[in-house]
């Protein structure tokens, strides 16, 4: 209950825990109780099943970048706060090439940059993008949306 309350207390963080994982922990106490032969659920055994759960979190679905949760890195396989900066970067290109037709690599970067975005991560993303089919180069150095 806390992972889900730093969750809400913060709209713009990741959600720490979903109710799957919640209801997991539940499985997991139920296992932990059936281990020892018990007909019941007690306190050791929710504790330990949290504490499982806790040590997989932290192992599998830690955002390096922030250092917090993040169960999206375990449904999606990217944090929040990756995915943030790839839809800045999106919006950086749209902006950019309403009014042009195209946008400028070069100026992409730049404003990314100015926007918090480190150099390197934008032309990596620039490329999966182009990659992927999401956009293409319509003149040297200028890209568009494949609409």
């Amino acid at each position: 209950m806390e992972m889900r309350k730093k969750s809400i207390e913060t709209p713009e963080s990741p959600i720490a825990i979903t109710t799957r994982q919640l209801e997991a922990l539940i499985r997991l106490a139920e296992a932990h109780a059936r281990m020892a032969l018990k007909s019941y659920v007690e306190a050791e055994d929710a504790a330990e099943a949290i504490r499982l759960m806790s040590v997989m979190l932290e192992n599998v679905g830690l955002d390096i970048e922030t250092g917090n949760i993040d169960i999206d890195v375990i449904m999606t396989g990217k944090p929040k706060s990756v995915r943030d900066k790839e839809l800045i970067i999106k919006d950086i290109i749209k902006e950019l090439s309403s009014s042009e037709g195209c946008a400028k690599v070069k100026e992409i970067v730049k404003e990314a940059v100015k926007r918090g975005i480190e150099e390197e991560f934008v032309e990596r993303y620039i490329t999966n993008l182009r990659r992927i089919g999401e956009i293409y180069e319509v003149r040297s150095g200028c890209i568009s949306f494949i609409e």
